[in-house]
């Protein structure tokens, strides 16, 4: 383990770092615990809490079981709800409109706040379809089953994604696919899962088992530098010797462990599980230069985590023919010597000594930032970057400082090609430019369409169905014309291609190729059917409108906010607006007058405000909707 350690191929987590081999705490990452719907089994949480947090775990605590406020409660009392307990405790509750403002300092009562805690949600999938369907919910009290209140689904929903975004937080935890995919010796044992630890990365079942014994779990974690992992991947003993390692740990927890944390042992005991977690894969990309978003990374993350699986499916076997299966195991014939093995382990810490690679398995949010540790602040830049910069002779201050300045992203530095602009796209990088984009979905098209060729074999010829307006607007008619736009299939091509580009269409026009299709005897379905630009269209026109002189028809989501009025209240919408033009070539366009060819009369506001209040009524976060009349030119035909 010392060559590994070395290597930075492995870092275990802090806990073990810090106390493994010390009597001054225990080398376990968090836990896992319940309370019961009573005062007792209030304080006996809090009093197992107190102990773990002393020895330096980690909590997450689940307190879904308990009553919401004003149910009754022995005598003549009635229960204040969980907020009060939480303040000092980590919590799920009932009283779900409440707890999800629990880390909202403005509005409600202040002493009802906990604005240090981390908290989480259950979602089921029942839930999730109700969303969907914009059905009402039932929130039901764990005490007697009974229906408390009624809710708008959609509105908790939108609740929990606003605090997400106000807050960061609440956690969501989907439960039924959490369960649908449990260890399955808890399958076996009928050990349902209701939470995870602080960080949503490991989920293990809590409460009283089959056995009537009640469980507090355990995270053992440690974690993979995949930075590294083309020079650990053919050591044969790499994973068994770090899943040894783990084994060790949870027996010196399980040995030193005080009474007061006997749940906690019991689970160890019971379980052995581990979370053998990873990081640095973001770091490996760039060490390779390739692109996050891009299928050789979809392939390289199916190749690597299918290893980590398997070797540690082997290895958990390995050692319960040598050491013996976990109880749980044992009870139901697995040879395991661990329930749960693999985690997303958060590594904030124990990437900075593993070299500063990057933590967990998301992307960089940015190439340069300000690392705070107890020992100060640091500058840290991107590693890999650094590299780059320094073969262009650009590694210098006034290069770093504008990638400061533009939020560590390096999108705006003209001397990267676009796929080294892809390779160290952040991902707190916006992309709202239209031509930015573009070039994106051109590269990202190009990349599919390479990947596909390689699986079919001997194919070197891609062709495209690009016409003369595409050439144009994309600025490649001729050295001297400007870009209106870059079309992914000609300006957001990439620099270097593997496969031969051909384009029979190239040099004509829209209605030219309309001319040709008929020609050749194509049907008019396909000839006058609309273009489909980017990912579809939002609307099709379906009422007895001319379709053939209609060119194109969608509606935009605008990212804008108006004052409307619905019912006796007040709302705060979005606009949505409609765009139906019409066109022979694409370079210019008209918008569709809505003339009735028989009556010669404007059916144009009996469409639209048909179209609008179908949009307001069932768009929920929609209160206006706008028609654009704005021919092209000036305007384009998409907005964007």
């Amino acid at each position: 383990m010392r060559s590994v350690l070395s290597n930075l191929w492995f870092m275990p987590s802090t806990p073990i770092l810090s106390n493994g081999g010390t009597k001054r705490g225990l080398p376990i990452s968090c836990f896992l615990n319940e309370t019961e719907d009573s005062l007792q089994g209030i304080v006996d949480l809090w009093n197992e809490n107190v102990w773990l947090a002393a020895r330096g775990g980690g909590i997450g605590g689940y307190w879904g079981n308990l009553r919401s406020i004003g149910e009754s409660v022995k005598g003549s009392g009635k229960t204040s709800g969980i907020v009060p307990f939480i303040v000092v405790q980590n919590a799920l509750t009932l009283a779900i409109k409440e707890f999800l403002d629990l880390r909202k300092p403005t509005g409600g009562d202040p002493n009802r706040k906990a604005l240090n805690i981390h908290h989480a949600v259950i979602v089921t999938d029942k839930f999730m379809q109700a969303v969907e369907n914009d059905q009402e919910w039932n929130l039901i009290s764990p005490h007697n089953n009974k229906v408390i209140s009624t809710v708008t689904a959609r509105d908790i929903w939108i609740k929990i994604l606003t605090a997400r975004v106000e807050t960061g937080e609440p956690y969501i935890i989907f439960l039924d696919a959490t369960n649908n995919n449990k260890p399955e010796s808890y399958k076996k044992l009928n050990l349902d899962i209701k939470m995870s630890n602080l960080c949503s990365e490991i989920t293990l079942t809590t409460g009283y088992d089959h056995l009537n014994k009640s469980r507090t779990a355990v995270c053992c974690l440690s974690s993979v530098n995949l930075e590294y992992y083309e020079e650990w991947k053919d050591n044969k003993l790499f994973i068994e010797d770090i899943m040894r390692f783990l084994d060790n740990v949870l027996e010196d927890f399980i040995n030193k462990a005080p009474n007061e944390m006997q749940r906690a042992k019991y689970s160890a005991i019971r379980e052995r599980s581990i979370g053998l977690g990873m990081m640095g894969f973001h770091s490996f990309l760039q060490s390779k230069m390739v692109p996050f978003e891009s299928v050789t990374a979809q392939q390289w993350n199916k190749k690597i985590f299918k290893y980590l699986r398997e070797q540690a499916d082997i290895v958990s076997k390995k050692f319960a023919e040598e050491k013996g299966a976990c109880s749980d195991a044992k009870e139901v014939d697995l040879m395991e010597r661990f329930t749960h093995k693999l985690a997303i382990a958060p590594t904030a810490s124990i990437s900075i000594i593993a070299g500063n690679t990057f933590p967990g398995i998301e992307q960089y949010a940015a190439n340069v930032f300000i690392q705070k540790t107890l020992t100060g602040s640091f500058v840290v830049r991107n590693k890999f970057l650094q590299k780059l910069l320094a073969e262009k002779n650009q590694d210098n201050d006034k290069i770093w400082s504008s990638i400061s300045t533009n939020e560590g992203s390096v999108q705006h530095l003209d001397f990267l090609s676009e796929h080294e602009k892809l390779t160290f796209k952040t991902a707190l990088k916006g992309i709202t430019d239209p031509e930015e984009k573009r070039k994106i979905i051109g590269n990202t098209f190009i990349e599919v369409f390479e990947e596909e060729a390689k699986k079919i074999g001997d194919v070197d010829i891609l062709m495209q169905g690009t016409i003369y307006s595409d050439v144009v607007e994309s600025g490649h008619a001729s050295d001297n014309t400007s870009t209106i736009k870059s079309h992914h299939n000609v300006g957001g091509l990439p620099e270097r291609m593997n496969l031969k580009l051909v384009e029979p269409l190239r040099y004509l026009f829209k209605d030219e190729v309309r001319l040709l299709g008929k020609e050749i005897g194509l049907s008019d379905e396909i000839i006058f059917q609309h273009p489909f630009p980017g990912p579809g269209l939002a609307v099709r026109i379906i009422s007895e409108v001319d379709k053939e002189k209609i060119w194109q028809a969608f509606a935009v989501l605008l990212p804008i906010k108006t004052v409307g009025v619905m019912g006796d209240g007040r709302t705060y919408g979005y606009v949505c607006a409609l765009r139906v033009v019409t066109s022979s070539d694409g370079m210019t366009a008209d918008a569709f007058p809505f003339e009735d060819k028989d009556q010669h009369l404007l059916v144009f506001w009996d469409f639209l405000r048909n179209v609008g209040s179908i949009i307001v009524n069932n768009g929920r976060g929609v209160n206006r909707v706008v028609y654009d009349i704005t021919s092209k030119p000036p305007a384009t035909i998409e907005w964007e």
